[in-house]
């Protein structure tokens, strides 16, 4: 009937103005790592989950510039060993040690 249709239509109206609300609250308490994050994805155009933990938990801009910089040279640390670690490999591929030779 048209007088339920009206009252579905004044819950919907009361639930999305009361998430609209809430919305607003938690934009207007988190504005400082709201902005943090729109400079981060200026500067780096992309963010993972951890960064944007940091950032949550208060962490500037130069904070995930210098996390960045520690974590790049780590992978790259990681890059250099993989690869003297198959470098070895590829020039001793039976395992470092000369068979014996037959008597």
């Amino acid at each position: 009937s048209e007088e339920s249709a009206k009252s579905v239509d004044g819950e919907i109206k009361y639930f999305i103005q009361k998430a609209y609300q809430k919305a607003q609250t938690i934009i207007k308490e988190k504005i400082s790592q709201l902005h943090t994050m729109a400079e981060a994805l200026l500067q780096f155009e992309t963010i993972d989950s951890e960064e944007i933990d940091m950032i949550m938990k208060g962490k500037t801009l130069s904070d995930l510039t210098n996390y960045r910089k520690t974590m790049n040279e780590k992978i790259n640390r990681e890059r250099q060993a993989s690869q003297k670690e198959q470098k070895k490999s590829e020039d001793d591929p039976v395992g470092g040690s000369a068979l014996p030779s037959p008597v």
